[in-house]
C-alpha cells in the first residue's frame, strides 16, 4: 500500500511559549506541541533524569511515579472514549491498563 515514512529526526515546530521555558528539553517540548496539534499522548522519558513525563492537550505533566503513570493513562485513555460515545457504556468501567507482574 501507501503505508510510507514520509519523515525521521523531524523537529515538530515549537510555540514561543514553549521556546520560552529551559527548563525542559526538546522532546518535552515536541511532546507539548504535538497533542496541543492533535489528539495525542505523548509518553517522554527524560535522558538525564529518567524521569517519566506525559503530554496531553499541550500540558506536560512530569515527573509520575509509575502508579501515577498508570492511573493518568486510564483517565485519559478510557474517560476519553466513554466521553466520545456519549458516556458509560457496559463494561468500560471494567477496561483499564493492566498491572506489571515486575
Amino acid at each position: 500500500g501507501d503505508e510510507r515514512i514520509l519523515g525521521a529526526g523531524c523537529v515538530f515546530p515549537l510555540n514561543q511559549r514553549e521556546q520560552k521555558d529551559r527548563s525542559i528539553g526538546l522532546r518535552h517540548r515536541a511532546a507539548m506541541g504535538i497533542t496541543e496539534e492533535s489528539d495525542a499522548i505523548a509518553l517522554v522519558v527524560s535522558e538525564e533524569t529518567g524521569g517519566i513525563s506525559i503530554a496531553s492537550e499541550g500540558q506536560l505533566e512530569r515527573n509520575l511515579e509509575p502508579s501515577e503513570l498508570k492511573a493518568r493513562l486510564n483517565e485519559l485513555l478510557f474517560e476519553q472514549d466513554e466521553e466520545s460515545e456519549g458516556g458509560e457504556t457496559e463494561g468500560a468501567g471494567e477496561r483499564q491498563l493492566a498491572s506489571s507482574s515486575n
